[in-house]
Parts: C-alpha cells; structure tokens; sequence
C-alpha cells in the first residue's frame, strides 16, 4: 500500500494525541498528607498556645493567621485533586504562599516570644518547630513542580 493515503498515518488527526503534564497520583498523595499532618500539628499548636499563653502575649498566635493559613492550606489540596496543569500549577504556587506566610508568622512569633533560661524546652520551641514544619511542607510543593514538566 505504499504511495495511498493511509488514515492511521502518523500525520493522521486520529494518532495525534496531547500529553496531559499532570501530577502523578502518588505525588498528589504524599504532597497531601503532608499538608494535613503538618496543618494538624499546626491547628494544634496554635489553639493550645491560644490557652497557654496570656490574650496579651506578643508571642501568641493570631486565630485569624490560623484560619488563613488552614484556608490556604485546604485550597491547595482541593485544588491539587483537579488532574488539570493549570489549576495543579496554582494549588502549588497557592501551596507555596501559605507556606511561606506560616514560615513569616512563626519567625515573627519566635522574635516576640521572650526567651526563659529556667523553662526548659523554652518558649521559643514550638514556633521553632513549625518554621521548621513551615520550610518542610513548601520544599514539598517546591519539588512537586518538577512533577508537573
């Protein structure tokens, strides 16, 4: 059949197909449950503190960043569900910014929060630990990107 026109070409309609640049399921899962282990911990710390430390405290946190960064937190995961590049692409870059916000809020905390040499793991400790989880969870979303290519 060489020299006719054969509809199943390569330069065929039917063969031409569009790579979906979607994440892959298993990032999609381990992205997210990192965010809710990490957004657990997170609530946790913030409404304990919200009892533990006295209304006038500089060091205590804000309920409103709490609900914001939960907000920003579920959005990203809502939004990661999509299988769509476009709106994967902005779960991530949403994912990124609340993570960077809880980061900036925990590093404020830290420098309000007075120091006590005689309270041992010290004041300090728990917003130390959620700047940590803070740059944990935004390289998780940093690396997802590479998922997306």
């Amino acid at each position: 059949m060489n020299g006719f026109w054969n509809p199943r070409s390569a330069n065929s309609r039917s063969d031409r197909t569009t790579k979906l640049n979607v994440l892959p399921k298993e990032v999609t899962l381990a992205v997210t449950q990192q965010v809710f282990a990490f957004g657990g911990v997170l609530a946790a710390e913030n409404i304990f503190a919200q009892f533990r430390l006295a209304s006038d405290d500089p060091g205590r946190p804000k309920v409103s960043s709490l609900a914001i960064s939960l907000a920003g937190y579920g959005a990203t995961v809502g939004l990661m569900q999509a299988q769509n590049e476009a709106v994967e692409l902005a779960a991530l870059a949403i994912g990124v910014a609340t993570s960077v916000y809880v980061l900036a809020m925990s590093v404020n905390r830290i420098a309000a929060t007075k120091g006590d040499p005689t309270s041992w793991p010290g004041p300090k400790s728990w917003p130390v630990l959620m700047s940590l989880g803070a740059s944990s969870v935004t390289l998780a979303f940093i690396q997802s990107f590479s998922q997306l290519s």
